[in-house]
């Protein structure tokens, strides 16, 4: 029975079946759009029923539709088989089949996954739009058929087959270029800032960037006059492309926040256009990337909320994996040597994506060492000097004689410190208590991914010194030291906010594998991909709600930049601080939207936890919670304010008197014996709208 299961009657009588398979389903899905515009009639026993008892009368056609379906796979299978009776024994019958088939099957899948949408999203104009196209587009290919197959066979050589000329390359590349930049940038960046204000109320941002940026825009020093958390440098990189753009302000931020990551990704693709060689294999690897690091459930309802989650954690990176493949291909140590230097600048960018290309570069260091022999050791050593020289010199530049202070460098680990103790961690199983399963898996298999790429790669690498595979043991390496990550910090959006590692990972893989195919083979696979990695993009839920170009959604959100005008604004505070205060003086303020409100007034911060509350909105109905994490900080913030004395303490009113401002001391020691002090030294002086002057006794 084994050796005549599959024969040539079998095989042509199974695809037929397909056939009928397929033909009955897209009668199924017209059929079930036509009735949606017909409405059903109401039985006469509903009329008859209590109202409290018509919850449970569910009136549907799913019973029709089902027999409908089964009637015409029935009847199509029952055609086929009498039309060709005569020729079920030919051997390649079911190859004629087979284009119309493949055909068919992939408009209907189209058509399924626009269904899919339509239930799922709510009917978004885009999906209906799609299954509208793709019905017309069936229907069309069916009347039309051996027209439609030469139409596509000729694309098809042309496309596998025949070399693109060179403006065709040419247009192919700047179609990526185009393509990344309305995939990225937005041609509204109020609304931006808008979401932002609503859903985050530019907590991230501040303590990121626009904090300690305002702070040196106005002369202070970072981690000496104010806290600097995430990074010495980015901070004052950002002041400075802002003077260039027009001015100290958060729209100038975000945008350029949007444009270094869209600088970051043109160089990505560079990256691997040159690695792979493959237009193909690049522009799914760029989509791919786009997708997963940009428009994940971890930065709803957009990714600027949360700069350390943007290619502006690890921007540098990018160029020393750019030196490293260099020196891999010809083990020239002057690319080794730019590397080294790269991995001085991500020292001064943030210090543990530093960390992480220093320790990779170790290992390059260590394979030149194998490759070239021992008699190379002197000049590497020297090399294990530059990236430290070369951060030094940086943060010289910046910071002049601090750097050589114990207390600017205690102050500026201090927030690493907490982190690498607990704080801010997550339990690995975070995912599986936020039901997202996918995240879940993913958090395990991408270390998996790069353990197991790293074990074969080095393997291969020291039996058979190939130098492809040692490029792939560096990108692993670097790859799990980016990961602590998403091991310290298991939510979400860790994993993919450090994804970029992976896409080499699997784009070697990838290479490895077409690598035994055909080339026509090749270029199928190729063109799938890109194509479902287009199509996973472009339909996902929170690309559709991205404000691009493409603005698929067709939302509304006027309501929420009214909303951020009319909340982002603290013009009378901003006044009651200019009145009482010194242009030059620093500002003691205590209320959420600190920097802001400071920069409206042209004012400096006095408090060197600054911020020092999370910001809420003005008007909402409760508080978050304060910078003042731990007793050291407390003691530094009080010792401050008793040695300095400022005139003027300015706090919001919600957080100084009224039953809110109880609750909230009860519920925060550190809060509460920060009001204590300001309570014995200070007395009421003026209000504003939000905030409540205070002057020392």
């Amino acid at each position: 029975m084994n050796k005549t299961f599959f024969d040539r009657q079998t095989v042509n009588i199974i695809a037929m079946a397909l056939l009928s398979f397929i033909e009955a389903l897209q009668v199924l899905i017209i059929l079930v759009l036509v009735f949606s515009f017909i409405p059903i009639t109401v039985p006469s026993f509903v009329q008859k029923l209590f109202p409290l008892s018509l919850y449970a009368v569910h009136l549907k056609r799913d019973a029709f539709f089902y027999h409908v379906w089964i009637a015409v796979s029935l009847g199509l299978q029952a055609a086929l088989i009498f039309l060709y009776r005569k020729r079920l024994g030919e051997d390649h019958l079911w190859r004629e089949f087979l284009p119309y088939f493949c055909t068919m099957a992939v408009m209907a899948y189209i058509q399924i996954f626009a269904i899919f949408k339509i239930f799922l999203w709510g009917n978004p104009w885009w999906a209906r739009d799609l299954l509208y196209v793709f019905l017309g587009a069936a229907v069309m290919a069916r009347i039309f058929w051996p027209e439609c197959w030469r139409l596509m066979k000729g694309f098809w050589t042309r496309a596998t087959v025949r070399t693109i000329p060179w403006w065709g390359r040419f247009l192919m590349e700047a179609g990526v270029i185009f393509i990344l930049t309305i995939l990225i940038f937005t041609p509204d960046l109020k609304e931006v800032l808008a979401r932002m204000f609503s859903y985050d109320k530019f907590y991230h941002l501040d303590s990121f960037i626009m904090s300690p940026a305002w702070a040196h825009h106005n002369g202070l020093v970072l981690n000496k006059d104010v806290t600097s958390e995430y990074s010495l440098i980015i901070p004052i990189v950002f002041n400075g492309l802002m003077t260039l753009a027009g001015g100290f302000s958060y729209a100038h931020a975000v945008g350029l926040m949007i444009g270094l990551s869209a600088m970051y990704y043109f160089l990505l693709y560079g990256l691997w256009r040159y690695w792979t060689g493959s237009f193909g294999l690049t522009f799914f690897a760029l989509i791919l990337s786009i997708k997963l690091q940009f428009f994940h459930w971890g930065v709803v309802p957009l990714i600027w909320i949360y700069p350390s989650a943007t290619p502006l954690r690890f921007l540098p990176d990018v160029f020393f994996l750019f030196f490293i493949l260099r020196f891999t291909q010809n083990l020239d140590l002057r690319w080794l040597f730019a590397a080294a230097v790269t991995s001085g600048i991500g020292f001064v960018w943030t210090m543990d994506v530093g960390v992480y290309i220093y320790v990779t570069l170790l290992i390059a260091m260590a394979a030149c060492v194998y490759l070239r022999g021992i008699k190379i050791g002197p000049k590497l050593l020297g090399l294990l000097l530059v990236p430290w020289i070369v951060a030094l010199g940086v943060w010289s530049f910046c910071y002049g004689p601090l750097v050589w202070q114990n207390s600017f460098w205690k102050n500026s680990f201090e927030f690493a410190a907490l982190f690498m103790q607990g704080w801010g961690a997550l339990p690995i199983t975070e995912g599986l208590k936020d039901k997202q399963f996918f995240a879940f898996c993913m958090g395990f298999m991408i270390p998996v991914a790069y353990l197991g790429t790293l074990l074969y790669s080095l393997s291969v690498f020291l039996f058979r010194q190939s130098r492809p595979h040692l490029f792939m043991v560096m990108v692993c390496i670097y790859g799990l030291g980016l990961y602590h990550y998403y091991i310290h910090r298991s939510g979400v959006s860790s994993y993919d906010a450090v994804v970029i590692p992976l896409i080499f990972v699997l784009l070697f893989w990838l290479q490895a594998l077409l690598g035994r195919c055909h080339e026509h083979w090749q270029k199928v696979i190729k063109i799938s991909l890109c194509a479902w990695a287009l199509t996973a993009l472009c339909t996902g839920y929170l690309f559709t709600y991205y404000p691009n170009a493409f603005n698929l959604s067709g939302f509304d959100w006027s309501p929420e930049k009214k909303f951020y005008d009319e909340g982002f604004d603290f013009s009378q505070d901003a006044f009651l601080i200019d009145g009482l205060t010194a242009p030059q003086e620093k500002v003691a303020l205590i209320t959420s939207f600190e920097t802001k409100i400071l920069m409206q007034a042209h004012r400096r911060p006095f408090f060197y936890y600054f911020p020092m509350m999370e910001s809420e909105h003005m008007q909402g109905d409760k508080l978050r919670g304060i910078y003042l994490h731990t007793y050291a900080r407390l003691e530094h913030t009080l010792r401050q304010l008793q040695e300095e004395k400022p005139v003027h303490v300015f706090i919001q009113t919600r957080l100084f008197e009224g039953p809110e401002a109880q609750s909230y001391e009860d519920s925060n020691e550190g809060f509460k014996q920060l009001m204590a002090y300001i309570r014995r030294h200070y007395q009421f002086q003026a209000q504003g709208h939000y905030l409540t002057a205070l002057k020392l006794k």
